[in-house]
């Protein structure tokens, strides 16, 4: 990047891909897929720093070395040397991540809690429960017959400060008071971890809840918990636990 900075003609990438790294350090949502506008830039920025590098380090060969023929002739030695060199080790970088990743996909299952707190939902809490959750179960939550329409909630919309859904904030005026149910999930704790000060209602919501359920442990637990917070709305939704 810093090379493509200095470049005239090659600037204009380089401050797309500042900006886009600029955004993606301010505080608040990000979805993960954000990395994906990164790669072309990123692509374009290492081979354009490439070309310009190997340029002037052949510019500076002929320059200095006494005759031009030889320093051509050993720049283009040196250079192929270089490459097969980087590519030799890019290779093996490469391959052993991917050996190691391997292994670890092969032996992990990284949406064994996150099912599992699906079908304990779906078959335990009654759908008109309203839930506060992360997108990862909205989807399955609505197809399992949980009500879409402020049912199942997105725990980002609940952060009043960013004004997200003021559909949200215009319905649910008591926060996190008009839920039943908040899951804690690693994508929770991770934005409240990232987000100090910020999703307020959300944090109000776990400090004023009792775990039902958990499933998995470690970083990847999932825990089912209950509002039980004193004063809590009556939403009309009061979702118990079902019997049996």
């Amino acid at each position: 990047m810093p090379v493509t900075l200095a470049s005239r003609r090659l600037r204009p990438v380089g401050i797309a891909l500042v900006v886009l790294i600029l955004v993606g350090l301010r505080p608040g949502y990000l979805p993960a897929p954000y990395v994906v506008a990164l790669l072309p830039f990123c692509a374009v920025s290492f081979a354009a720093g490439a070309e310009v590098v190997g340029r002037r380090a052949l510019t500076a060969a002929r320059t200095h070395l006494p005759s031009a023929r030889t320093g051509q002739a050993f720049t283009i030695r040196a250079g192929a040397a270089l490459v097969l060199v980087t590519l030799v080790m890019g290779s093996l970088l490469i391959a052993e991540h991917w050996s190691v990743q391997r292994r670890r996909n092969d032996a992990w299952d990284a949406n064994r809690a996150t099912l599992a707190a699906e079908r304990w939902m779906s078959n335990h809490v009654n759908h008109e429960a309203r839930v506060l959750v992360d997108d990862t179960y909205f989807v399955d939550l609505v197809h399992d017959g949980f009500d879409p329409d402020l049912g199942v909630v997105w725990f980002y919309k609940l952060d009043f400060s960013t004004n997200l859904d003021p559909s949200v904030i215009r319905a649910l005026p008591n926060g996190y008071r008009d839920f039943d149910y908040v899951v804690s999930s690693p994508i929770i704790r991770a934005a409240l971890a990232g987000n100090p000060g910020r999703l307020r209602d959300v944090r109000r919501a776990l400090q004023s809840s009792k775990p039902v359920v958990s499933f998995g442990n470690g970083a990847n637990r999932v825990v089912i918990r209950r509002i039980v917070a004193p004063g809590r709305a009556t939403s009309g939704r009061r979702g118990h636990q079902r019997v049996g």
